[in-house]
């Protein structure tokens, strides 16, 4: 199942290079429990700084999914991330590096300045749930509501908010 958002936002490049890595934990983000950066490197000659971190993740399902797949269902996501001086953008890729035989998760995200401090973010997330047989399509149809109204909500614009606000605040 694929979904995409995009919006704009009001956010200039030295706001949202700073927000950006300090967006999570979040509580507009309940189910991620933990970030880590794992890896980083600078690249002066292009002008670039790759980060990679690592997540935990726990939703909190409807009781028949927890039925189905048992009580705990915790997975981690690895995300790459490469911010660029020159294009003024910070792109991300998402994936979801356990639990790989029974839920695929991959996501691609971009922050690009697009002047008169304005900012504009898109991002594709494509789940396939894979491992119970007959019970696939009834979990994937769960995920996909639960996707789908995180999806309609602000999280992304009100933690990168939260994140510049704090950092305004130190």
């Amino acid at each position: 199942m694929m979904f995409t958002k995009s919006f704009y936002c009001n956010l200039d490049w030295e706001s949202l290079s700073r927000g950006f890595y300090r967006m999570y934990p979040s509580k507009h983000y309940p189910y991620l429990r933990d970030v880590h950066i794992i890896d980083h490197q600078v690249l002066p000659a292009t002008r670039q700084l790759k980060v990679r971190r690592i997540g935990r993740v726990r939703y909190d399902l409807p009781s028949i999914v927890h039925y189905i797949v048992g009580s705990r269902i915790e997975y981690m996501l690895l995300e790459e991330s490469l911010l660029d001086l020159n294009t003024r953008e910070i792109s991300v890729k998402t994936v979801g590096c356990t639990m790989t035989d029974t839920y695929s998760y991959e996501e691609e995200a971009a922050f690009r300045c697009v002047g008169n401090g304005e900012v504009k973010y898109h991002s594709a997330i494509n789940f396939r749930i894979l491992g119970f047989g007959i019970f696939n399509s009834t979990l994937e149809s769960v995920t996909c509501r639960v996707v789908s109204d995180f999806s309609k909500n602000n999280c992304v614009k009100m933690a990168m908010k939260d994140a510049v606000d704090k950092i305004k605040d130190d």
